[in-house]
């Protein structure tokens, strides 16, 4: 009932509260295909982080556009999906990975046209050297009883 009373202020500035490094990371939900407030289109998928003493929620981001085919490409190898799963990419969960994450305190112009600054988190998916060819089919990741994903 009093669980309020352990409140202390924390900084919410801060968009993904993990230190920076290399972390392994898990697909937790399907990749949901979006639409942002301007009408661009992008996949959103939903990591796990496990940082050896918890796992965070991140979402991934990968926009259509220019560099589109080049982000599809580094996520599919990075997970090992063959290019013939990427239409079926939607129903993935469980794959691992690895990542490495950075933070940058950026400053723009907000649209009311004050400054703003924001601590913004940089993900980079990590392609293991084995996988530098995707596999013939997804894999399909065991789970290990006890771990810290759950």
């Amino acid at each position: 009932m009093a669980f309020f009373m352990d409140f202390m202020r924390e900084d919410y500035n801060q968009a993904f509260d993990i230190p920076d490094g290399e972390w392994e990371v898990k697909v937790s939900a399907a990749a949901e295909a979006k639409v942002n407030k301007n009408g661009k289109n992008y996949l959103s998928i939903q990591l796990l982080v496990n940082t050896k003493t918890q796992v965070l929620p991140y979402e991934l981001q990968i926009w259509e556009g220019e560099y589109f085919n080049k982000a599809m490409s580094k996520f599919c190898d990075a997970f090992g999906l063959a290019d013939a799963d990427v239409p079926v990419l939607l129903k993935y969960k469980g794959l691992r990975g690895k990542a490495s994450f950075t933070h940058k305190t950026e400053t723009y112009t907000a649209p009311s046209g004050m400054p703003k600054t924001v601590n913004r988190c940089k993900c980079n998916l990590i392609v293991p050297d084995d996988r530098t060819k995707p596999l013939a089919q997804a894999p399909q990741p065991a789970e290990v009883a006890g771990d810290i994903w759950g």
